[in-house]
């Protein structure tokens, strides 16, 4: 699950994360789409950390915006022991743990 921290820094690059719950989605509400983000294809790899002791996973993602545009990020998640700790987005290190 992301933390709030690092939902708040997605919304920096333009793409925000809200968790869904049944009540948002009873009743017609009519809004403009949300942002998507898809990876994209072929983009993934996945190398060792530190004599196999974990993995980074780096990713290209399209953020696609609600206005139209789009914009694509590169991501690295370092994952030390196989679980996810930093992230890195266009240069910068997250926490997201």
């Amino acid at each position: 699950m992301l933390t709030e921290d690092f939902s708040n820094k997605l919304s920096t690059i333009g793409y925000s994360f809200r968790e869904a719950s049944p009540s948002r989605f009873q009743g017609a509400i009519k809004s403009a789409p949300p942002n998507k983000a898809e990876i994209v294809p072929g983009s993934v790899q996945v190398s060792p950390l530190r004599q196999m002791e974990g993995v980074a996973i780096d990713l290209i993602v399209m953020i696609k915006m609600k206005s139209g545009g789009s914009r694509t990020v590169n991501m690295q998640i370092e994952c030390p022991h196989f679980i996810p700790k930093r992230i890195l987005i266009d240069g910068k290190w997250h926490n997201i743990v």
